[in-house]
């Protein structure tokens, strides 16, 4: 028995997803190493739902993990409209996702983040710019990795039959 076309776009997309949350996550843990300001995105989005700082922290792994899925879905719509070599995809998908989380994301983030209107961390501002140029680079390396991780994982895996 094999498993139906919805199920396994579902599958692959979570696959897509968690390789995406991975790599978009790699540039903000080699910043630290660098020395940039901490950003620890987990903790920015948990601490949206009033909860102790431990269980906001695994709500927010869980938030990243469905940003990934929405990344990976919206790239294979996007990527069905426009046929391109794959790493051009890739890269113009991070490129626009970094402009979204730069000009969109991080401003609305300022103005109702309970973590910034509490005092807890500085407002990023746009592009992540008050965290100065270091921050705003390790943006865009990020949404950079993400999507060329999104375009170059295999679109289509082997086929297993179902396990009962």
């Amino acid at each position: 028995m094999t498993r139906s076309p919805a199920r396994r776009d579902w599958i692959r997309r979570v696959e897509r997803g968690l390789l995406a949350t991975g790599l978009y996550l790699l540039p903000f843990v080699w910043g630290r190493r660098l020395g940039l300001p901490p950003i620890h995105l987990a903790w920015w989005l948990g601490a949206w739902f009033p909860l102790p700082p431990r269980a906001a922290i695994a709500l927010g792994w869980v938030a990243e993990g469905g940003l990934g899925y929405l990344a990976a879905f919206l790239y294979e719509t996007l990527a069905r409209f426009r046929p391109a070599p794959p790493l051009g995809q890739g890269l113009g998908f991070g490129a626009a996702w970094a402009v979204a989380v730069g000009a969109v994301g991080l401003p609305l983030f300022d103005r109702f983040s309970p973590l910034v209107q509490s005092g807890a961390i500085l407002a990023p501002g746009p592009f992540g710019a008050a965290y100065g140029w270091g921050a705003a680079l390790t943006w865009l390396a990020a949404a950079l990795a993400m999507g060329t991780g999104l375009a170059l994982a295999p679109s289509r895996g082997p086929d297993f039959p179902s396990v009962r």
